[in-house]
């Protein structure tokens, strides 16, 4: 009987182990991130700011980030997973904000469909980046314009 008792205390250990030692663990720091987006100017309001990490040497990423822009253009990061703020990197940057008054010239089937305000540098091909520190950051501002750079 001891035997079987020394077991059951070394299997329970174990599993004790697993349960308490195994929860979910995450390889990368969140820091909180906020600022405004303005378009020529003006506040960039209704649309969304995706911050996307970018992998380092021998690191994974980690989540995006994404925060709605309110009227004012101001947001508030949170990842994917809805904890605030963002992965301490660098990250790409991708703005969108779309509007339905300006009906698509090309699209004859829909002539109320939304339309990209924010011009493709700043969303689908956009090289904006900014680095997310430790102390996170509350002036992350990005000042678009429409004109050609």
């Amino acid at each position: 009987m001891p035997r079987a008792s020394a077991s059951l205390s070394v299997v329970t250990a174990i599993g004790l182990a697993l349960t308490l030692g195994c929860g979910p663990s995450r390889s990368f720091e969140l820091a909180p991130v906020s600022g405004v987006v303005t378009l020529d100017g003006e506040p960039l309001a209704g649309g969304v700011v995706s911050f996307q990490p970018q992998s380092g040497a021998g690191r994974a990423p980690g989540p995006g980030s994404t925060g709605h822009l309110d009227d004012a253009g101001r947001y508030t990061l949170q990842t994917i997973e809805g904890e605030p703020g963002a992965v301490v990197a660098t990250h790409r940057v991708r703005i969108y904000s779309v509007s339905s008054d300006q009906p698509v010239a090309s699209d004859v089937d829909a002539p109320d469909a939304p339309r990209e305000r924010v011009p493709d540098r700043y969303n689908y091909r956009s090289t904006l980046t900014f680095e997310v520190p430790a102390a996170g950051a509350e002036n992350a501002d990005f000042a678009l314009t429409t004109e050609q750079e």
